[in-house]
């Protein structure tokens, strides 16, 4: 399993069980059901300290990167494939406004642009 698939299932232990084993090395499919995931948790108001937690890791994983990786589709990835399912929610600005820092929300501010027309569009 790859180091940030790792420390997601680390930080948010919950959602460990909804991927199937067979695609924990699937980083981009990991990170949009987590995307998605995280939505449904924002958009319920179910589990705060799941929210918390997702975006307190997401927060490290940006601002820090892991020491991992260093390159501009990592900025990309970020805003298409974890951010970009987000930015159509209210609740979702509303939280990420809340509880992201800075790179972690620039990058979602920079997908809330990106997707100017879908944002704020729901809730």
């Amino acid at each position: 399993m790859n180091v940030l698939i790792e420390n997601l299932f680390t930080t948010v232990p919950e959602f460990k069980s909804l991927i199937d084993e067979q695609f924990e090395e699937e980083t981009i499919f990991v990170f949009e059901t987590f995307s998605t995931y995280l939505k449904d948790k924002i958009k319920n108001e179910d589990a705060t300290g799941t929210v918390e937690k997702s975006c307190q890791f997401i927060n490290e994983l940006v601002n820090n990167k892991f020491s991992l990786i260093e390159d501009k589709g990592f900025d990309e990835f970020l805003i298409y494939d974890l951010f970009e399912p987000l930015v159509s929610s209210k609740k979702c600005n509303d939280q990420a406004k809340k509880l992201l820092k800075n790179r972690a929300l620039e990058l979602y501010d920079e997908s809330i642009k990106k997707n100017a027309g879908r944002a704020n569009t729901e809730d």
